[in-house]
């Protein structure tokens, strides 16, 4: 019987090569507005407040999914750093972890159904794939759901195996899926349990068949899942009088479902075009493989992997709202066919058949205008917003412009299979290098890192607070401690009205200044403007800002 299982040392090294990918920038790259930041934010607050139920930024809720993601970040910040030191890449373990075990249960997916070879090659394709390293920064929920997602897609596969057998899935990997389908809804809501029920209802529907589906000990398995799941949700419909299920559902599920939330709608097709860039290096392989992957989909690898990519894909497709990364539980799946047409085929993928002799050169066009816009667009970035010419980012952009024309070399010599085993290096001189040398020193992008230092050089008192109008910098709060006032003007009007005995620095843009000064009728309030500015781009929304440094204080009696 063919060996089905990667070894110590396989699974050792895709480990060791997943982090070598994903560790440059963590440390490096500052908090990234919005998502990331709402993130850490309320993860501090809870370890701040010891109150593990609820989830608030501030003194707003936030209930736009559930409570795993918080509770996997306050143990990591609470066992590597402290919440008052702000040190985000304690935050970014969690998704660093769950990137690289993604990784991992990749290759033992594919070894599974291929043989080992093929799942350390799908493996290493899926490690260089640029959605996956963005992710792997972030500290989000994505990466670590993805590892329960592909947790329950081996418990089906164990099942899947069994379907012309009379026997249940080993107790172990049964409530393995279980409890990885239970992790997920933690974290994410229900988007495991769709990801595993599109995958179980396509296969159901190819197999004309649903009983091996009890293989997987549902009776004792739903009692497992409802064990690990019910209290928090319990806690918190009765904390919030049902507000958590009205937002999360309501507000946040369903609105993108059906209108593009937070300007984020785009027509079907799209994650067809963003693939071209999500999946570089590994994308431009999987359209070469396409051929191959129709002329195998009968067979029960194949056709297990396209159940678990395709339905979901094409789900999210459909959908109104559409972020790069909602696709990412499909990919997993495409590495692994990707992996197995290159093993199969080796060069022939490059010549055999109409659709690679087509495919070929606009494949490599591709390929090469994606790479070559990957290492040279940070240079540029920081060209055009900083200004000068920085030594440092265009060497990082010559390395990355080499990786891809030795990569574009050995395509043209027909070492695709080569291309295949080195991607991660690829994926290391383009991808991170720029997130480690370039992108955290463009100064413009990043320039709410300079609020806290101006606050410190201007404040009037020791005890100051720090103020800041432009409602999407959440940064700022996790940056300057939690009791940072990041409201409308007349919030900020109310706050400083309540300043007691302290202080305050505010940063402010022109239009909120004239509304804040005209709201404050505290004749005990003296506003200053320090003649220090702060501004630059918030590239998560496109908005240039300028903001202008006041500070504020009582009059001291004569």
């Amino acid at each position: 019987m063919t060996k089905r299982t990667l070894s110590l040392w396989q699974m050792l090294l895709l480990l060791a090569v997943a982090f070598v990918v994903f560790w440059p920038g963590q440390t490096a790259l500052p908090p990234i507005d919005r998502d990331e930041t709402r993130y850490i934010q309320a993860t501090v607050q809870m370890l701040e407040s010891g109150d593990f139920i609820d989830i608030r930024f501030q003194d707003h809720p936030r209930y736009q999914q559930p409570v795993g993601i918080y509770w996997l970040q306050s143990a990591a910040v609470w066992l590597l750093s402290d919440p008052a030191d702000r040190q985000v890449w304690a935050h970014r373990v969690v998704s660093l972890l769950g990137a690289m075990a993604a990784v991992l249960m990749t290759g033992v997916i594919g070894a599974r159904l291929f043989g080992p070879r093929i799942g350390m090659l799908a493996g290493i394709l899926f490690t260089s794939t640029v959605l996956l390293g963005v992710e792997a920064r972030l500290a989000k929920t994505d990466a670590m759901l993805l590892v329960t997602i592909l947790v329950a897609i081996y418990g089906l596969l164990r099942a899947y195996e069994l379907r012309d057998v009379p026997d249940r899935v080993p107790w172990p990997w049964a409530m393995a899926f279980w409890a990885a389908l239970a992790c997920g809804v933690l974290i994410k809501g229900p988007v495991v349990l769709m990801v595993a029920g599109l995958t179980g209802l396509a296969l159901v529907v190819l197999e004309r068949r649903f009983l091996w589906l009890f293989a997987l000990r549902p009776i004792a398995g739903v009692a497992l899942f409802c064990a690990l799941v019910l209290p928090w949700f319990i806690a918190i419909d009765r904390l919030t009088d049902g507000a958590f299920f009205a937002r999360s559902a309501g507000d946040n599920m369903f609105d993108k479902l059906f209108s593009g939330q937070q300007g984020h709608g785009a027509p079907p097709g799209t994650y067809l075009l963003m693939g071209i860039g999500t999946l570089w290096p590994m994308g431009q392989g999987l359209v070469l493989a396409a051929p191959w992957i129709w002329r195998q989909r009968k067979t029960p690898e194949v056709r297990f992997c396209l159940a678990w990519a395709v339905p979901f894909w094409l789900f999210f497709e459909l959908i109104v709202t559409k972020l790069p990364h909602y696709i990412l539980a499909s990919v997993p799946a495409l590495a692994i066919l990707t992996a197995a047409a290159i093993a199969t085929l080796g060069p022939l993928l490059l010549t055999r058949g109409r659709w690679a002799r087509f495919w070929r050169y606009p494949v490599l066009v591709g390929f090469v205008a994606v790479g070559a816009g990957l290492a040279v667009i940070p240079a540029i970035l920081r060209h055009w917003l900083d200004g000068g010419i920085h030594a440092t980012a265009i060497a990082v952009a010559a390395v990355g412009l080499l990786a891809v024309a030795g990569a574009v070399r050995a395509l043209f010599q027909r070492e695709i299979a080569h291309v295949a085993w080195t991607a991660p290096l690829l994926t290391l001189m383009v991808v991170s290098f720029n997130m480690l040398f370039v992108m955290p020193r463009i100064d413009t992008i990043f320039f709410y890192r300079e609020i806290a230092p101006a606050a410190a050089a201007v404040a009037p008192c020791a005890d100051y607070q720090v103020m800041a109008a432009p409602l999407d910098l959440e940064s700022v709060v996790y940056l300057n401690g939690t009791d940072t006032v990041l409201e409308h003007t007349d919030l900020l009007a109310a706050a400083l009205n309540g300043l007691g005995d302290r202080c305050a620095v505010m940063f402010l843009t022109d239009e909120a200044r004239e509304a804040l000064f005209a709201e404050v009728t505290d004749p005990t309030l003296e506003l200053a403007y320090t003649g220090r500015r702060v501004g630059g781009l918030n590239f998560s929304n496109g908005r240039w800002y300028d903001l202008g440094v006041y500070t504020a204080r009582r009059r001291i009696s004569p």
